[in-house]
């Protein structure tokens, strides 16, 4: 990279060197334009593999990441059912709560009005 940025440097001081008139590009600029495109494509190349295998890491951590977390829902399942049937118990049983209470309130009442 170090390379990259110094023909750039010199490309930049043939060309302030030059006069303003019209000029051909002598071999020697030509050369380092080639250099710095050469260079510029090889960086590119090598930010594309690292950004390739950087992708490549992540799908496989995410693979890797996926069997677990069905592990983990498989282990939540069975707790859930619990607490769901649970639930359903204690909605099941408020409705006879509330209705052996009114049956007691009622017999009281009965009671209370007898004696």
């Amino acid at each position: 990279m170090l390379q990259l940025s110094e023909l750039a440097y010199e490309l930049r001081v043939s060309m302030r060197n030059a006069p303003n008139t019209k000029r051909q590009k002598s071999t020697a600029d030509i050369d380092l334009e080639a250099m710095i495109a050469q260079q510029i494509e090889v960086d590119r190349e090598k930010l594309e593999e690292s950004m390739l295998n950087r992708i490549a890491k992540e799908m496989e951590l995410q693979l890797q990441r996926e069997p677990l977390e069905q592990e983990k829902q498989y282990r939540k399942e069975p707790l859930q059912l619990l607490q769901q049937e649970q639930k359903l118990r204690d909605v099941e049983s408020k409705p006879r709560d509330r209705q052996f209470e009114r049956l007691l309130q009622h017999l009281i009442e009965n009671k209370t009005n007898k004696d």
